[in-house]
């Protein structure tokens, strides 16, 4: 067992002996430093001041750090036992809010529904005897009679006239027996739920006038949404004459008229609304007791009918030939 004494201090060397002799002292003395010498049977190891020095500041850091760690598990005890002068602790996100105490945002409004369309204007009210209608009278008719308009009319282009460098207008006169096609409105087609009252809303666009003129018209200021054909021509005077005249789809088999491509097409039919005088040669437009409208001739008046307006002519399409019988009338498109 070896041990090792300071000896007194020289500025640049500090000596140490080492105690003991053999091979443990000469051990210690190699660990500490060299070279050594050998006194009286003592070994003197001679150690550099410098290599003190760091011994010494590294045992002062030791020092320092355990003063520290002293001072720390004071405070940490301090800490625990509700003490100042504890070390603040570590900084963690704050918790979420219970789902109970969250402020539901209500949804955004709806927009508002577009405002709903206008309604339809009401049909024209009936007259007294409540079919005729009483709001749209037939336009006023032409005739030959009628005084001239002054005309305004000044050409300025210069431009050629009938007879002018050998050109002529592609004329056409309507004869004195001739009776102008008239263009007629269309009140609906002929079925179950076909009323009086949609005959009696239609408006006559044209008024009767005189042969050899034309049958000029006009649409009504209530308008008309319904549809328009053109009807009658040169051989029938009582298109001509049809004072209140509408049209009328009728299917052919309502009236008796087949095809050969045996197909039920529809007719024609011009009504004039206001000749309602019965005959038994004539065919009619009578309104049934129970609110329909029906088509047809009769011996007698139904009881319970009225007639709302006289068949002035029926037009067929050409689907090839009416169905023939035993009658010359009935091989006839008419």
């Amino acid at each position: 067992m070896a041990f090792v004494a300071p000896l007194p201090v020289t500025p640049a060397v500090q000596r140490w002996t080492v105690r003991g002799s053999g091979a443990g002292a000469g051990a210690a003395a190699a660990a500490v430093a060299a070279p050594t010498t050998t006194r009286r049977g003592r070994r003197t190891v001679v150690v550099p001041t410098a290599q003190l020095n760091r011994q010494a500041e590294i045992a002062r850091v030791m020092e320092q750090l355990a003063a520290l760690k002293a001072a720390k598990a004071a405070k940490e005890a301090a800490a625990a036992a509700g003490g100042r002068g504890a070390y603040p602790a570590a900084k963690t996100a704050p918790a979420p809010a219970p789902a109970a105490a969250l402020t539901p945002v209500p949804p955004p409004a709806p927009p508002p529904p577009p405002p709903p369309p206008p309604p339809p204007p009401p049909p024209p009210p009936m007259a007294t005897d409540g079919y005729a209608s009483a709001t749209t009278p037939p336009p006023a008719p032409r005739s030959l009679s009628d005084p001239p308009v002054v005309s305004t009319y000044a050409p300025t282009l210069g431009l050629g006239v009938h007879g002018t460098a050998n050109r002529f207008l592609p004329l056409a006169a309507v004869e004195p027996v001739d009776s102008h096609p008239r263009v007629v409105a269309v009140a609906g087609r002929l079925d179950g739920s076909f009323t009086p009252a949609a005959l009696a809303a239609t408006p006559c666009l044209t008024a009767a006038h005189e042969a050899g003129v034309f049958a000029v018209g006009a649409v009504p200021a209530t308008g008309w949404a319904g549809g328009v054909v053109a009807i009658g021509g040169s051989e029938v005077d009582a298109v001509r004459e049809a004072a209140d005249l509408v049209g009328l789809w009728v299917p052919g088999s309502a009236l008796g008229v087949g095809w050969e491509d045996g197909v039920d097409h529809d007719l024609l039919v011009g009504v004039d609304r206001t000749d309602r005088e019965w005959a038994r040669s004539a065919f009619f437009v009578w309104a049934a007791p129970g609110g329909g409208v029906e088509v047809g001739s009769a011996e007698h008046p139904p009881d319970g009918a009225e007639i709302l307006g006289r068949v002035v002519l029926v037009h067929v399409e050409r689907y090839g030939h009416k169905a023939s019988g035993g009658f010359e009338e009935m091989n006839e498109v008419y």
